[in-house]
């Protein structure tokens, strides 16, 4: 309907014509039969639901729609804290590698905000790193360098879906970086320190097998992306902190090698010297003796 409404009528039916295929292959009839009630303006009114309003005020819906605006922010923000906690607490339990940490910090997130895939790029002097890639064909470097240069030169997040308008704003960005066609939807944060660019995240899911069915929620709405941005944010503090505490457990070891070294020259320097205290007695000792002789 949006494309007939836009006047984009080729969109509209090469979107009616990958449906149609798809339930053929899966062997939906009921909704080819739709599709094609549909196309023939024979069941344009199906997907309508009439709601009795009788009796209903205005001051009534208004009240619901707050008191439920209400509970799913009250809901969502547990369901926030609760990632939080248990992020927090695995996180505890894998402190001796990044690599440990990274994974366990993406299988929770995914698992909590209903995420298909994670892509993590960093910038490692100057050089753009994957540092966790779980997609089946992995990205390559080629389009790291793409989104790398594209949030060099646009500071700002994209969050978008199939749902949203702003879809195919960014579908270049979405097709040089993720090359699929099955994306449902994306958020790209791209993370600045010192005014440069230091990472960026790409959450995303693909759609599912039904095409129509509710299962297809967005990664996160708007509302969430301070909560991910966030959540984002932290994961790199843990990275930075555990890597600055690696490297002096690497630099204490070095100078404790370095003074096991040392201690073992001085060892060694003692024992030339009482060597040698030992060599001019014996030799003061053997030149005294004939001497004295004489004398």
């Amino acid at each position: 309907n949006f494309y007939i409404r836009m006047g984009e009528n080729d969109k509209a039916e090469n979107i009616l014509d990958k449906c149609k295929q798809f339930c053929e292959q899966k062997g939906y009839a009921f909704k080819v039969g739709m599709i094609d009630k549909y196309r023939n303006k024979t069941e344009t009114n199906s997907m309508v639901i009439n709601l009795p309003l009788q009796g209903i005020t205005l001051n009534q819906i208004e009240n619901n729609a707050k008191a439920l605006a209400v509970k799913y922010s009250y809901i969502r923000q547990r369901h926030s804290m609760e990632f939080f906690s248990v992020w927090q607490k695995s996180v505890e339990g894998y402190a001796d590698t990044t690599e440990k940490i990274i994974v366990t910090s993406f299988e929770i997130f995914k698992k909590y905000f209903s995420a298909d895939y994670v892509i993590f790029i960093r910038n490692e002097n100057g050089v753009p790193v994957v540092k966790y890639d779980d997609s089946s064909t992995g990205i390559r470097k080629d389009r790291v360098d793409y989104m790398v240069k594209y949030f060099e030169a646009n500071r700002s997040e994209v969050i978008t879906s199939r749902t949203e308008m702003n879809y195919y704003e960014h579908r270049a960005l979405i097709n040089n970086v993720l090359c699929s066609d099955r994306i449902n939807s994306v958020i790209f944060v791209p993370i600045y320190n010192n005014e440069k660019l230091d990472s960026v995240f790409v959450t995303y899911s693909l759609l599912k097998d039904s095409w129509n069915s509710l299962s297809n929620k967005m990664v996160c709405d708007k509302d969430e992306l301070p909560i991910f941005m966030f959540f984002y944010r932290e994961l790199l503090a843990t990275i930075d902190r555990l890597e600055d505490k690696l490297e002096i457990v690497k630099i204490n070891n070095k100078l404790q090698d370095a003074n096991v070294s040392l201690s073992q020259l001085a060892e060694r320097a003692d024992a030339a010297n009482q060597a040698k205290t030992d060599f001019l007695a014996k030799m003061s000792h053997e030149i005294r003796t004939p001497i004295n002789a004489v004398i």
